[in-house]
């Protein structure tokens, strides 16, 4: 008697559910598959959510802020404000006073005050880690 493959549970193990290397959205054109990488920011408006990449290209996707949050990853995004989620490892400046916090290539995104104390814990313990592994 043989045993059964495993199947779906290579899979599982090789990619885990989290550590997909990029996410499928749907937009006005079809399926997008974006790194996570490349996404320097998403930005939620009248029900679109505009995803900004770091060379300074944007797409668009049909897809609620909230679903794009639990497709990304946790220790490299935050949700700063109800209609911004950034990337981590882009951040460059600190909270400003008008509560907005500097990404690479310029640009500035709000921040809630709400959440600025727990991006703030974030951005140190990233920083922490960079220090510990140099």
């Amino acid at each position: 008697m043989q045993k059964k493959s495993s199947g779906g549970n290579a899979n599982k193990k090789a990619y885990g559910y989290y550590s997909i290397p990029g996410i499928w959205v749907t937009n006005t054109s079809g399926v997008l598959k974006i790194d996570h990488e490349d996404i320097l920011y998403c930005h939620h408006v009248n029900n679109i959510t505009k995803i900004f990449y770091l060379n300074g290209h944007h797409a668009t996707a049909s897809v609620p802020l909230i679903k794009l949050e639990h497709r990304l990853c946790r220790k490299k995004f935050y949700r700063c404000h109800r209609n911004y989620i950034i990337n981590l490892n882009y951040a460059v400046g600190a909270v400003q006073d008008n509560d907005t916090l500097k990404l690479s290539g310029s640009r500035s995104v709000p921040v809630a005050r709400r959440r600025k104390s727990q991006l703030l814990l974030k951005l140190e313990k990233i920083a922490a880690d960079l220090n510990r592994s140099v």
